[in-house]
């Protein structure tokens, strides 16, 4: 699937726009929507409570957890759309219900067709709201930070090493999509390993509050954010 994200409609070429300065288009791009956190995380829940009703409807088995549900890869278990996804009608109902402005619906909408890899309108919510989640206004910490609380969603501050892996995964790839260059799969997995040898947690859980800021300060993220990074295009999941 090719990158039709770079220009908005009305022409307005927000990767062009994203330097000089290095700045990455995503970054030029949550100046220009008027996502929020409460909105995205008001989304988040109206997208799982869709997603749910959907499952049943289709008499698919109840959704688990993330943590259950992402192997150690970070991709989702079962497959590209994991054990909770949500259709295209699902979310654009969502989207609604907690009154994304008009031209975010529109931005938003077309990410959808960008994560959505098979081509079926359907796709992993948590994979797309953890991408999505760099859209709003803040520094590099505050974007991460929030990704992260997105994906959490039991408010419990802990993160497993996979489960960091998918999250980032998920920004990277939506970072992409705006013709930013990005880091490598290679370059995200060392990110992960060294945060958690850092904090004494390989294979264990790890606050990501209290990490959050290793994270942004990391080599990988400092070249990502300064223009730096080394592929053109990827996909959360390989």
């Amino acid at each position: 699937m090719g990158n039709d994200m770079g220009t908005l409609a009305g022409g307005d070429d927000v990767s062009h726009r994203s330097n000089p300065g290095n700045r990455m288009a995503i970054s030029a791009m949550a100046n220009v929507t008027q996502l929020e956190r409460p909105t995205i995380l008001a989304l988040r829940n109206k997208i799982i409570e869709i997603a749910s009703e959907e499952h049943a409807k289709n008499q698919q088995p109840a959704a688990r957890t993330p943590s259950a549900t992402i192997n150690g890869s970070g991709s989702a278990s079962g497959g590209s759309k994991g054990a909770l996804s949500i259709s295209r009608d699902g979310f654009r109902t969502a989207m609604g219900a907690v009154g994304v402005h008009h031209a975010d619906k529109e931005i938003l909408d077309r990410l959808f067709t960008m994560f959505d890899q098979t081509g079926d309108d359907v796709v992993d919510h948590r994979e797309f709201l953890c991408g999505v989640s760099p859209l709003i206004p803040g520094t590099v910490q505050e974007k991460l930070e929030f990704a992260f609380m997105v994906f959490d969603v039991s408010g419990a501050g802990i993160m497993r090493p996979h489960e960091m892996l998918f999250v980032l995964k998920s920004c990277n790839a939506c970072a992409s999509y705006f013709g930013d260059m990005v880091m490598s799969l290679e370059q995200i997995q060392l990110l992960v390993d060294d945060v958690y040898q850092m904090g004494g947690a390989e294979t264990s859980s790890l606050s990501y509050r209290n990490n959050v800021g290793t994270i942004s300060t990391h080599p990988v993220i400092v070249a990502l954010t300064s223009g730096k990074g080394i592929v053109r295009y990827t996909v959360p999941k390989v």
